[in-house]
């Protein structure tokens, strides 16, 4: 099995394109998994052009299984940026579909890690948006609500995100009635 763990590490190394990023950012979850396993700890740090991780690149496919499998592997990469200074909040927020694999990563941050979020994680990008300006600006109040309440993320100016909360609430609730009065 060494012998096996050992070629296979040449081969995915052998690329200047690291294989487990092209496994992520293509969907082949299933040997994504395979190929974190018999990864080094200190493979998983590799970066592609973006400056991204495997694990900003599992947080870009909201794929929350590798998310783990990459922490639980090497939980120091958790801490990681892109070249864009993005953590791996702004990719969840600016990729993901739903607040679910957020708010697992939250609790799996605060329970299995210990770890303080709004002190690692409310930080700002290149854009200087920390992940609960971005998910104001794109109008996600669920990742909004999620980051506030169970991540501790805070905005600058707590006015602006409660009048923002609004019109998302207020937006929300007028298409909801328009489709409403549609049917």
């Amino acid at each position: 099995m060494a012998l096996i763990n050992y070629h296979c590490r040449l081969l995915i190394n052998r690329q200047r394109d690291c294989l487990l990023h092209k496994a992520i950012e293509n969907g082949h979850h299933l040997l994504a998994s395979e190929l974190i396993h018999a990864y080094r700890r200190t493979g998983l740090e590799r970066k592609n052009e973006h400056g991204e991780t495997p694990l900003l690149c599992a947080a870009k496919q909201n794929a929350q299984h590798l998310i783990q499998l990459l922490i639980e592997k090497r939980a120091e990469i958790i801490y990681d940026t892109d070249n864009e200074m993005n953590n791996v909040f702004h990719h969840l927020v600016k990729h993901g579909n739903s607040s679910a694999t957020i708010e697992w990563l939250l609790d799996y941050l605060k329970t299995k890690l210990i770890v303080d979020v709004q002190q690692n994680f409310d930080k700002k990008n290149n854009d200087q948006l920390t992940p609960l300006d971005l998910a104001i600006k794109l109008n996600l109040v669920d990742i909004v609500s999620t980051l506030t309440l169970k991540g501790q993320f805070k905005s600058n100016d707590e006015d602006i995100l409660s009048t923002k909360l609004n019109e998302m609430r207020l937006s929300l609730s007028d298409n909801v009635h328009i489709g409403t009065l549609e049917s």
